[in-house]
């Protein structure tokens, strides 16, 4: 039985800037990297199932967790999630740190 194809598209409150040179070792994060600090709250703005839209989704403020694996835009740019911190490292994030390349 084939798998249903899901994206789900959340707005994110964040900031961008030159990633922090503490943070780069050279080889997995650069000098030409981007930091973001975003809000643990995003928006959900939009589910789509097999390209089609879900009209049973629950639109709106959530929380998730984020991952290197999970896809960015940035200024209409996708960028690679390179490495993700939780603020506070324990407990429930109140904030995240994406290191991004794109």
């Amino acid at each position: 039985m084939p798998v249903a194809d899901t994206v789900e598209t959340y707005r994110l409150n964040a900031t961008a800037k030159s990633v922090s040179d503490k943070l780069v070792d050279g080889s997995l994060i650069k000098v030409t990297d981007t930091e973001i600090t975003a809000g643990a709250t995003m928006e959900l703005e939009s589910v789509l199932v097999d390209g089609v839209p879900d009209g049973g989704a629950t639109l709106g403020p959530t929380q998730i967790e984020i991952k290197p694996a999970d896809g960015i835009t940035l200024d209409g740019e996708a960028a690679a999630v390179l490495r993700v911190m939780r603020v506070p490292r324990a407990g429930v994030a109140v904030a995240w740190k994406l290191i991004v390349r794109n």
